[in-house]
């Protein structure tokens, strides 16, 4: 692994645990086993490092979004499955990062917009071509977007409440979201009769 990537890497884990203003270069450093030095001589300043490393993670998931929505072996019912599965796998072995995701989409929704660019990646894969195709007005393709992003977002923003509104420990949580993400298919495929 590059130099470069080491601390792309180390960023990427002190500003997941402490944010971006309580992360220091320093904590950077000496989570890539680098000189301080190091990270201005490839990066600049935190600044800098930060935005690649959001634009990267912005990107990575994406990408790996919209490989599963231009699959062409699957059903619709398949792809929101191993979607969901995927999700639940992040919110399950990395919580931070899902949040740190949801917290630079919000803060920075230009970057997310050049970045991923949802209309064409997303709303562009075969999926939605398919569902266009299949006579599916693109209001309805919208719909189901923004009906799955919210059944998977509630896990997370909702989390709090719904565990203390029934005593549920983290593992019962977790048992809880897997539990759910088998009817979410479902759901969606009533709503919107997917075939």
């Amino acid at each position: 692994m590059s130099t470069e990537q080491k601390i792309i890497t180390a960023a990427m884990k002190v500003f997941k645990e402490k944010g971006f203003d309580a992360a220091r270069a320093r904590d950077i450093a000496a989570e890539a086993g680098v000189t301080h030095a190091l990270i201005n001589y490839h990066f600049g300043n935190k600044e800098n490092l930060f935005n690649i490393v959001m634009k990267q993670t912005l990107v990575n998931f994406s990408n790996h979004m919209v490989d599963i929505l231009n699959n062409p072996a699957t059903t619709y019912k398949e792809k929101i499955s191993i979607l969901i599965d995927n999700f639940n796998h992040l919110i399950t072995h990395d919580p931070q990062l899902v949040e740190f995701f949801l917290t630079q989409i919000i803060n920075n929704r230009d970057v997310f917009a050049k970045e991923v660019n949802p209309k064409e990646k997303i709303l562009g894969s075969l999926f939605f071509k398919k569902l266009i195709e299949a006579g599916y007005s693109p209001e309805q393709s919208i719909n189901l977007y923004i009906n799955f992003i919210g059944m998977l977002l509630v896990t997370i923003i909702g989390r709090p409440m719904i565990q203390q509104a029934n005593d549920m420990s983290d593992t019962d949580y977790t048992a809880f979201i897997n539990q759910r993400a088998k009817m979410i298919p479902s759901w969606l495929e009533q709503m919107f009769n997917l075939k």
